[in-house]
């Protein structure tokens, strides 16, 4: 029996036709249209490819978005015109409480996963991270010295750490609570500190098979299990769909794309 993504989603179940092709089963019940599903599979120890592949996109975007947050911690330039302590110059709120909370808590919550992952694995942690694991305590928040530039180093530690380890870690049952709670963390931060845009990540590209160019690449679109599309497209111009505009139907995502390579 093929073993089951551990967050226990389903994925559209393709079938094929009478030569070959994959097709998807649609149903038509009142009026409604019906497609059939499945569980998905795992096929990186207890995740499918989609999870997988998610886990290490959101892994690989907190050095920068964690650097990003912690640039908004001091006050903008309007401040130099904010209420002042009597008798000082000292502003009231030196400091964006919120952005100064949500670095901590990011931080906090992505190396306190990364010393449990190591504990699991019976292997050293992050060098950054020894003493809180030697200590058995957990992280509460970034060191204090830590501005934008230090606060992308120890992130991009811990993320390099994961990226090393991903194939064991996807083994552990824990894989799927972590899963969760970095696109439920991370997600909502993205969107409340936007960046300048940046070229996404994309994987090897494939042969479209519309206009025999090796332009078919995936990319997220959403945090939900089907929230990826392929399509052929050229990611080095300026437009981001230049290309035949070929999309591969959803059932047929996983003979495009290698989910590892992300």
């Amino acid at each position: 029996m093929t073993d089951l993504c551990i967050r226990g989603h389903y994925e559209l179940a393709p079938a094929e036709d009478d030569e070959g092709n994959p097709v998807t089963v649609r149903h038509d019940v009142d009026g409604v249209e019906w497609w059939d599903v499945r569980p998905a599979e795992a096929t990186y120890g207890n995740l499918c490819g989609r999870c997988f592949a998610r886990i290490r996109y959101y892994v690989g975007q907190t050095p920068q978005l964690l650097s990003h947050i912690r640039s908004h911690v001091k006050p903008a330039m309007q401040a130099a015109r904010a209420e002042r302590v009597a008798g000082t110059r000292d502003l009231v709120i030196p400091i964006n409480p919120t952005a100064s909370d949500d670095s901590h808590d990011l931080y906090a919550m992505l190396a306190n996963w990364m010393t449990s992952f190591a504990r699991s694995l019976n292997c050293d942690p992050p060098v950054t991270l020894w003493e809180s694991f030697q200590k058995d305590i957990d992280v509460r928040y970034m060191p204090v010295w830590a501005e934008q530039r230090a606060a992308f180093g120890l992130t991009r530690a811990l993320a390099n750490w994961y990226m090393y380890r991903e194939a064991q870690i996807s083994y552990l049952m824990a894989t799927a609570a972590f899963h969760d709670e970095l696109v439920e963390m991370v997600g909502p931060l993205m969107a409340r500190y936007p960046q300048a845009p940046r070229k996404q990540a994309h994987t090897r590209a494939r042969v479209c098979p519309q206009c025999d160019e090796a332009r078919i690449q995936a990319h997220w679109v959403g945090a939900g299990a089907h929230d990826v599309v392929v399509e052929c497209f050229d990611p080095e111009t300026t437009d981001p769909y230049k290309g035949c505009g070929y999309q591969v139907p959803r059932e047929q995502v996983d003979r495009y794309i290698d989910w590892g390579e992300w």
